[in-house]
């Protein structure tokens, strides 16, 4: 899930703290994608593509950890079903990590690599 606000991942619009929108192109203030002439900065990752590039590594580790929490039966961010208190979201992306760490997840296996 990505704001369309602040374009960060985890939360919606609805849900933002922050009170300013930015660019989904260059991730500054004061206007819109669609008005940008300015070179492309994410956001999230600092990378030269938009923020809602599909090929963003932030974008990559957020489907993973969505991935392993609906394989593993959990709700959104709460976690196992029937649990009665789950490790959050943070606790899902440390297993994430933990499962492809030393070597490098194939796209839409796991994190991205933070080796390199």
């Amino acid at each position: 899930m990505r704001c369309f606000r602040c374009h960060r991942f985890g939360h919606g619009r609805d849900r933002c703290r922050r009170n300013i929108n930015l660019c989904v192109k260059c991730g500054e203030p004061g206007h819109r994608g669609e008005e940008c002439d300015r070179s492309h900065k994410c956001i999230n990752c600092k990378g030269d593509h938009l923020a809602c590039s599909k090929n963003c590594p932030n974008y990559l580790e957020e489907q993973a950890i969505l991935r392993y929490r609906a394989q593993e039966g959990w709700h959104l961010w709460t976690g196992p079903r029937g649990s009665g208190s789950g490790i959050g979201k943070g606790g899902a992306t440390e297993i994430v990590r933990t499962r492809c760490e030393g070597r490098t997840c194939p796209e839409g296996d796991g994190p991205r690599d933070s080796t390199k």
